[in-house]
C-alpha cells in the first residue's frame, strides 16, 4: 500500500527524488529524479465518473475455489450521513498509514451526505485469504473512491517507459497550478491508472487521479 499523506521527498526544492516529473514546459532530464515532456494540446482535466464514486462496501475474501462462494467479508456503511451511525466490521488494528475507523467512517457519511444517495461497491477479493489484507485493501477503496477526484490524461514521450500503473508522478501545467496552486501542485502525487503505448509514434498516454 502507499502512504498518500506523505510528501515528495526534496519537496522543498520541488525536486520529488525518486519520482518522475511531467512538466509542460520543462526540459526532460534524468538522475534521481527525471523530467517528462508533456506533449501539446494533449493534456485533459476531468474529475472522475460519478460511477465510481461510493460510500457504502463490501469487500468478499477467502473464496471457496470449489463452490465460487465467499467464505468472509469485512464492510462499511455510509450511516446515512452520520458518522456515529456508521456501521463495520473492520478491526482497527489492521489498517495502515496511521489511518483510523472514525476517519474512514467520516469519508463514508460525509459522501452521502453530499450526494443523498447510498452507492454500494462489493468488490471481490478472490486472491486475498486473510483479514489483514482484505482490511487493507477496503482501506485503500474507501480512501480513493469516497471522493471524486480530479483525474488527467497526457501524453509523452518514450522516456516514461518503465512507469506502471499505481505509480506516484508529478504533474506540472498551468491548469494543474490554477486548480491547487503553485506550492501544492509541485508536490503533489498522481496515481496511474493507466497507461497505453503508441510505438508507431513513440508516444505514451497516461491517466493519473490525484492522491
Amino acid at each position: 500500500m502507499f502512504d498518500s499523506s506523505a510528501t515528495f521527498p526534496n519537496s522543498g526544492t520541488n525536486n520529488p527524488s525518486g519520482f518522475d516529473i511531467f512538466d509542460t514546459t520543462g526540459t526532460p532530464s534524468s538522475g534521481v529524479y527525471a523530467t517528462n515532456p508533456i506533449l501539446p494540446n494533449s493534456l485533459k482535466i476531468d474529475r472522475v465518473s460519478m460511477d465510481e464514486v461510493y460510500n457504502d462496501f463490501v469487500l468478499k475474501y477467502k473464496k471457496n475455489y470449489a463452490s465460487g462462494e465467499y467464505a468472509e467479508l469485512v464492510y462499511m456503511t455510509n450511516g446515512a450521513g452520520t458518522a456515529g451511525s456508521v456501521e463495520t466490521n473492520i478491526d482497527e488494528s489492521n489498517l495502515e498509514n496511521s489511518q483510523t475507523l472514525d476517519a474512514l467512517k467520516t469519508l463514508c457519511a460525509d459522501n452521502y451526505t453530499l450526494y443523498g444517495a447510498t452507492r454500494t461497491l462489493t468488490f471481490e477479493a478472490w486472491a486475498i485469504r486473510d483479514a489483514a489484507t482484505a482490511t487493507k485493501l477496503l482501506q485503500y477503496l474507501i480512501e480513493r473512491t469516497t471522493e471524486r477526484r480530479y483525474m488527467v490524461t497526457l501524453t509523452t514521450k518514450m522516456t516514461a517507459t518503465g512507469h506502471e500503473l499505481g505509480d506516484f508522478i508529478n504533474i506540472r501545467d498551468a491548469r494543474v497550478i490554477d486548480l491547487f496552486g503553485t506550492a501544492t501542485a509541485y508536490i503533489k502525487k498522481w496515481e496511474i491508472i493507466e497507461k497505453r503505448t503508441d510505438l508507431d509514434n513513440c508516444e505514451i498516454t497516461i491517466t493519473a487521479v490525484e492522491v
